[in-house]
């Protein structure tokens, strides 16, 4: 995606960290187009776009509450547990 856009990704992220930490919790909700995760629909699942996310997660100190994607044009859901900063 570019070190642009992920720059601005870990910017946005940490700004959203620091209101979470002064007492605005809202949910954080990630949209992309191509999913991290795919189990069918004809399209395979992102690697990259996963790392991505989580490398700017990571280096933001927050997880998301969802990530939405697009792409496989059916309804999946998949739960994922970490560890570490939410």
């Amino acid at each position: 995606i570019g070190q642009k856009q992920k720059d601005w990704l870990v910017k946005t992220l940490a700004s959203i960290q620091k209101e979470r930490q002064n007492g605005n919790s809202k949910a954080l909700i990630i949209a992309v187009h191509h999913p991290p995760v795919t189990g069918s629909g004809g399209h395979g699942s992102s690697v990259e776009m996963q790392a991505d996310i989580d490398d700017a997660c990571n280096n933001s100190s927050i997880m998301p509450d969802a990530v939405l994607a697009a792409h496989a044009h059916n309804y999946q859901r998949f739960t994922r547990f970490t560890t570490g900063n939410n």
